[in-house]
């Protein structure tokens, strides 16, 4: 014979107060304004391009060319990999990485 239920007992209520409303919702902060780009390196030579080179993105013959330099254009040289310079314009604009027998 299968036993009885048990007989539960109801559980008291409580009135609880109205939630409280929710604070408005921020502001979206502006945009970020954008850095201006970085000035060359303090140090470092300024080197003239012998002949119209070829500018990589890598210290690599086979890395992609991102430009060409026209002979006697003015770079800045932030370091040397390899025997390849990482040439910035004068004003700081990045170009890449020239071999450097192709600089004075």
């Amino acid at each position: 014979m299968p036993a009885a239920p048990l007989a539960l007992e109801p559980v008291p209520t409580i009135d609880l107060p109205p939630p409280l409303p929710l604070p408005p919702p921020a502001a979206p902060e502006p945009p970020a304004a954008t850095a201006p780009a970085a000035p060359a390196p303090a140090m470092g030579r300024v080197a003239r391009v012998r002949m119209d080179a070829n500018v990589r993105a890598a210290p690599s013959g086979s890395a992609p060319v991102v430009r060409t330099v026209q002979t006697g254009a003015e770079v800045r040289i932030a370091g040397e990999e390899y025997g390849w310079q990482h040439v910035f314009l004068p004003n700081g604009t990045e170009l890449g990485w020239i071999y450097g027998n192709l600089l004075d």
